[in-house]
């Protein structure tokens, strides 16, 4: 990016403050000033929603798809028995009861 005002020295930097109190009057350059400040902040907050919003468009498009969950229902002897069972691949065997006395 050429930035021309980097290569100006100090006289020439005052010949341009001149000719910016001449063109806008005493009056005008702090709200010239203000204006320029409130502009710059509304430019650097665009570009930050702007970049908010590409990175969570990014992350939508690469984020895996969510899988729906499959209802879970009770088999056939689950729902008639009292004792919760317990599942060991394919067999099914109700759960004996914990007796702590007799441990």
């Amino acid at each position: 990016m050429f930035m021309p005002l980097a290569f100006l020295s100090g006289p020439d930097m005052m010949i341009v403050v001149a000719l910016i109190l001449i063109l806008f009057g005493g009056k005008q350059v702090p709200q010239l000033m203000r204006s320029l400040g409130q502009g710059m902040g509304e430019l650097q907050k665009g570009l930050e929603e702007a970049k908010r919003t590409v990175y969570m468009a990014s992350q939508e498009v690469h984020a895996p798809p969510t899988p729906e969950p499959s209802p879970v229902r009770p088999t056939a002897l689950e729902a008639q028995s009292e004792t919760p069972l317990v599942t060991a691949s394919n067999v099914t065997v109700p759960a004996e009861p914990h007796d702590s006395a007799s441990a």
